[in-house]
């Protein structure tokens, strides 16, 4: 595991440098296999490192069955602040103390729970992407080397070819489901709450009723900076229905201040990459001697 992960190291150190003298923009997501955790560690000490949510609660639950405890995972997981993270553990200790204690004990939570975790995942807790890659490579195995090769590259000629098609008929700015997001947030809960200026990008912005999963009173929400006491803006790139609310009230569009990952320019960028046939690459430079 350590040889490929070094082969992948000098891959990036000469595709994709930036990744290495940034390290917290390189994120790796695994299902904690052994030799992964001490790989990555090793040769990648300095980018964070999380691990597969789906994959955890599948070691958990081989222990403890009680049916509340995956939601209760899941929500522990994604909780962008300490106070909600601590809300989420406190209510699975009540279903079973024991499993908290393994499960805090087994996996460092700075590796799972978006609060404490040093990278930016966009919103990604499993590694479902890559089940999608070993499912082909089910059939790939049983083949020759070369054949083997050649049904890959097929297959992702094939992945990419499709992802070009649904990339371009993105006309929006951002992708529909970012989109979808904002205009949910806009819906259930930007227009309900009172905000105060403070400077030209810094507000406090206050909740008028209840708002489910909203521990605090009040957020201060800097748009300059694309922050927001609430960290969901942070954590997945996307303004949150506090920024969301200022930014109405100001008559900026917020596909503005969406991470530029999203934009659909962006997706298209990197999806519309051409495979080449190396065999045919190999016939004509025979063909040349």
């Amino acid at each position: 595991m350590a040889l490929v992960l070094r082969l992948l190291r000098g891959a990036i150190s000469q595709h994709a440098s930036i990744h290495l003298a940034r390290p917290e923009t390189l994120v790796f997501l695994s299902d904690r296999q052994k030799g992964l955790i001490e790989g990555v560690d090793i040769v990648f000490p300095d980018n964070p490192h999380g691990y597969c949510l789906r994959h955890l609660y599948d070691n958990l639950h081989k222990k403890f069955k009680h049916k509340d405890l995956q939601p209760l995972l899941y929500k522990a997981a994604k909780s962008p602040t300490v106070q909600e993270f601590d809300v989420a553990i406190l209510e699975m200790k009540k279903v079973d103390n024991d499993c908290v204690e393994w499960l805090l004990a087994t996996a460092d939570k700075n590796h799972w729970a978006e609060d404490c975790f040093p990278g930016r995942r966009y919103g990604h807790f499993t590694s479902n992407i890559a089940e999608s890659i070993n499912s082909f490579l089910l059939t790939a195995r049983k083949l020759p080397v070369f054949s083997m090769m050649e049904f890959i590259r097929g297959e992702l000629t094939q992945w990419f070819h499709e992802r070009s098609a649904k990339g371009g008929a993105e006309h929006a700015l951002v992708v529909k489901s970012v989109a979808l997001d904002i205009e949910v947030s806009v819906q259930n809960q930007a227009h309900r709450y009172r905000y105060q200026r403070s400077t030209d990008a810094i507000w406090e912005v206050r909740s008028q009723t209840n708002i489910p999963d909203e521990l605090r009173g009040s957020y201060i929400v800097n748009i300059d900076q694309h922050t927001c006491d609430c960290h969901r803006w942070q954590t997945s790139g996307v303004p949150c229905a506090h920024a969301l609310a200022i930014l109405l009230h100001l008559r900026k569009d917020p596909y503005l201040f969406v991470e530029p990952c999203f934009y659909s320019a962006a997706i298209k960028a990197h999806i519309l990459y051409q495979f080449s046939n190396p065999r045919s690459n190999r016939m004509d430079a025979t063909s040349h001697r």
